[in-house]
């Protein structure tokens, strides 16, 4: 029978180990399904209430950062569902812009 000669971990490997696991444990925490939404909270009664208009909790999010980091009002609801359906306006005005573009792009090579 063999027996097998437990060697001591290293200060390093100790601290890569310890490392690793706390990465593992944040991960797993990111991708663990969101917490519930407080009514009570006024931010996330806002975000319930733009949800209930059917954005998504994403577009929300990134909406209210874009109005913070502009110094726009973001807590009253209709300015948020306001600045959100006007740059779903200008999101689809320029698609149709690309595709308008890339279709005339298109006809001009085949007329060549």
């Amino acid at each position: 029978m063999s027996t097998m000669n437990a060697v001591p971990l290293t200060k390093s490997q100790k601290k890569r180990m310890k490392k690793n696991k706390a990465k593992a444990k944040k991960a797993q925490a990111a991708t663990a399904a969101p917490t519930e939404l407080d009514p009570f909270n006024a931010h996330d009664a806002l975000r319930i209430g733009l949800q209930e208009l059917g954005f998504t909790l994403a577009d929300i999010d990134k909406s209210i950062e874009e109005m913070w980091n502009s110094d726009l009002d973001y807590s009253d609801m209709n300015a948020v569902a306001a600045y959100m359906a006007m740059n779903a306006e200008k999101r689809a005005h320029e698609d149709i812009q690309i595709h308008t573009n890339v279709n005339a792009d298109a006809d001009a090579d085949a007329d060549a």
